[in-house]
């Protein structure tokens, strides 16, 4: 089950998606999610310490402010920045700015569709990934499994797509890691994710991550087009 997420090998296609307020769980906060997802080996999308591989996702509304979080990420061993895609105020003049501050790679956070996608390729970010940021930011925005087979086929390859039996439709639709948001308990999800996926990789007869294809999966579409 293991695979490599930018360069670092990982016990699972997993990460721990960018969020707040994690005191409203545990007392310790995100510090506390960030040694959860050490102590299994998995990417965590922000955190103050622990030895994981970490992510730290931005705003680019105030260039001034944004430019001071960047250094400190960088500064504390920070592996990459993710800009998140839901305001409007976000574009590409904003996405070559931080790629002009810092030479972590970027990642957009918040693509659904193929037009995005193809802006967020021709910035330059280096990877992308789909997201609904939980639907809590417009009503009747998309799941994102079906999106998820739309911006794959337009980015075709120029830069990975990342996002869960979940787990498993979605890296048949070619994505390359589940990012669970707003999980309480930890470290019994993560475990929980990861013996879900291994048993429907056993019962699919794969023995790999890789092993898993487009074929194993039927989309609400394909069904459809054969009636």
């Amino acid at each position: 089950m293991s695979t490599i997420i930018f360069g670092h090998k990982t016990s699972a296609p997993i990460m721990i998606a960018p969020t707040v307020t994690h005191n409203f769980a545990h007392p310790e906060g995100e510090v506390a999610t960030a040694r959860g997802a050490a102590s299994c080996d998995i990417i965590v999308g922000v955190a103050l310490t622990c030895k994981t591989v970490r992510l730290i996702q931005i705003l680019a509304n105030k260039r001034e402010i944004t430019e001071h979080i960047v250094r400190r990420a960088e500064c504390n061993g920070f592996r990459a920045i993710i800009l998140i895609s839901d305001t409007p105020r976000l574009g590409m003049k904003e996405i070559a700015w931080v790629k002009s501050i810092t030479k972590l790679p970027i990642l957009i956070n918040g693509i659904l569709t193929r037009e995005d996608a193809t802006k967020a390729v021709d910035a330059g970010v280096a990877e992308i990934i789909v997201s609904n940021h939980g639907a809590q930011q417009l009503d009747y925005a998309p799941a994102v499994i079906s999106a998820l087979e739309e911006v794959v086929h337009v980015v075709q390859g120029k830069v990975p797509v990342r996002r869960g039996t979940d787990i498993f439709k979605a890296l048949a639709l070619d994505w390359s890691a589940d990012c669970p948001e707003r999980v309480t308990g930890l470290k019994q999800v993560i475990e929980m994710l990861k013996n879900e996926l291994e048993q429907t990789m056993t019962l699919a007869g794969c023995c790999t991550v890789d092993d898993i294809t487009r074929n194993h999966v039927t989309t609400e579409k394909q069904r459809f087009l054969c009636k």
